[in-house]
């Protein structure tokens, strides 16, 4: 399911958006928060950390573009949906999937929903793959990473962890030198083992079998001597997943 957050201050816009969601798409996307307001909305996107977002521009305490330059989370595809037009340019800009204005029609809105659907399939389904090889049952499983150069094979054991930067995240392995793809974290937290790696951070992921100790400054340390941080939002359940 792709989680969805909706943004705008007006009532009416918000209950359009959801009925047409829920009449048209409730097998594909699950709505997950509504906000009014620049706080609320930076604080759904951060909380709930969703796929896609339905997002005003104007709010009685700010605009969507302070929302999304307020949010450390950038895993999110944006629909803008808007009284206003003259937006547009710094929409785009601002790496937006569609850009709508109110009052919309229904088409318009199913034409911006379904590039949306397709744009995050095409993510989940492209740039790795799993080679299901005799290992698998040693729970050793070896992951395809496509590169803008290269194609690496991968055994989940030999990654020590993964950081995200925007659009990018990169592994880091015991035998190879850093492999960046251009996938988000997200979407490799839901393909990893979860009984392996653990999301510690909002930009990173660590294999707990690689992991020596943690200190006291919020770093695990690894094996080879390598840090990796844990926020303090995830601190209690990484080091539950880690060292229980």
């Amino acid at each position: 399911m792709i989680k969805t957050v909706i943004l705008d201050d007006e009532f009416h816009v918000r209950d359009e958006i959801r009925s047409l969601l829920e009449e048209k798409y409730m097998h594909n996307i699950s709505i997950v928060a509504e906000a009014k307001t620049v706080e609320e909305g930076i604080l759904a996107i951060e909380q709930l950390e969703p796929d896609l977002v339905f997002l005003d521009i104007n709010f009685p305490d700010g605009t969507g573009f302070d929302i999304l330059s307020n949010c450390l989370y950038k895993e999110v595809e944006v629909i803008f949906i808007t009284a206003y037009n003259n937006h547009a340019i710094r929409a785009i800009k601002a790496g937006a999937l569609d850009y709508i204005t109110k009052p919309f029609e229904n088409r318009e809105f199913y034409i911006a929903v379904n590039k949306a659907i397709q744009k995050l399939k095409k993510q989940r389904s492209q740039g790795v793959n799993f080679d299901v090889s005799n290992d698998y049952y040693n729970h050793n499983k070896r992951i395809v990473l496509n590169t803008a150069k290269a194609i690496f094979t991968v055994n989940e054991s030999d990654i020590l962890y993964c950081e995200s930067d925007g659009n990018y995240t990169t592994f880091y392995t015991t035998n190879l030198e850093p492999i960046t793809v251009s996938k988000y974290l997200k979407m490799f937290e839901e393909i990893l083992s979860e009984n392996i790696f653990i999301r510690c951070h909002r930009s990173f992921i660590v294999n707990k079998e690689h992991v020596q100790k943690y200190n006291k400054r919020g770093n695990l340390i690894l094996k080879n001597g390598l840090n990796v941080p844990v926020s303090k939002e995830r601190k209690e359940y990484s080091l539950n997943r880690i060292f229980s």
